[in-house]
């Protein structure tokens, strides 16, 4: 394993305009990684190949921008999670904080041992009994899944330019979506995050997401972060479900729309510190 420690080595990052610290900086089997942080906003971060993963709020610990919170418009009390992509791991940590009775159960897949050491180090992924580890790929684990989980959370890093990468065209093929709803509960949910923009070619893309959902679920609701600074980068979250179903009242008031492209998930995510079950 070939890596080196940067300390207090400046970087421009996510946020151009504030300093970031490169914590760590190295070669995995599979990838190039780098954890980083900008005090300025209390952002803590993991890329892969200078991309961005995942990270998290240093003051509230609380995923950054991860649409993990969404379960909690959905389901009342989920106590199985799966995460297809560990990455930092800052949402199954958050999960199994606040699990106070210590009833839940987390499956986590991730291939590269050196991202959950990482996720270890930088951001406090914790060793218990709740927290399972798969050193494997995710198309691979599905295989040989025997178990239910009440929500999934399929965050592979797939994107428009991906969609035709033989290491990412597993995630929208028909066999892998009977996987998926095989590991549902009745009434459980997949979140299924996509990076691509809403325009031209991609939401045509975005479309075809659609439609191939469609044939396996009955409930397929689209939620749309809007880029910011004019990036490239746009996610986008579909919640699926075998069950047409309904948002969770006592955590949203939002109202149902048959527009899809609505951006329900901004509104969504500012109510996030407001949630009473994340507190």
């Amino acid at each position: 394993m070939n890596w080196r420690l940067k300390i207090c080595d400046y970087h421009q990052l996510l946020f151009p305009q504030h300093h970031s610290y490169i914590l760590f900086e190295g070669d995995s089997i599979y990838q190039h990684l780098s954890v980083k942080y900008q005090p300025q906003i209390n952002f803590l971060g993991m890329f892969s190949n200078d991309k961005f993963m995942a990270g998290c709020n240093t003051k509230t610990k609380l995923p950054w921008n991860s649409p993990f919170f969404l379960v909690d418009f959905y389901l009342k009390q989920p106590k199985k999670f799966l995460f297809l992509g560990g990455g930092p791991c800052c949402a199954p940590t958050a999960l199994w904080k606040r699990d106070n009775d210590r009833s839940i159960s987390i499956d986590i897949v991730e291939q590269d041992p050196l991202v959950l050491e990482l996720a270890a180090k930088f951001f406090n992924l914790p060793k218990d009994r709740r927290i399972n580890i798969h050193h494997t790929q995710a198309q691979q684990f599905l295989i040989q899944n025997k178990k239910k989980y009440d929500a999934i959370f399929f965050d592979l890093g797939f994107t428009y330019e991906r969609r035709n990468d033989k290491k990412y065209s597993f995630c929208a093929q028909k066999f892998t979506l009977k996987q998926l709803k095989k590991a549902l509960t009745p009434q459980g949910i997949i979140i299924y995050v996509v990076i691509a923009r809403r325009q031209c070619h991609q939401k045509q893309f975005l479309c075809e997401l659609y439609q191939q959902f469609k044939k396996f679920f009955n409930y397929c609701e689209l939620y749309s972060d809007e880029p910011q600074n004019h990036k490239k980068i746009q996610s986008h979250v579909f919640i699926l479900n075998q069950k047409n179903m309904q948002n969770n009242k006592p955590f949203t008031k939002l109202s149902k729309t048959d527009d899809h492209w609505s951006n329900l998930y901004q509104e969504l995510k500012g109510k996030q510190m407001n949630a009473s079950v994340l507190t």
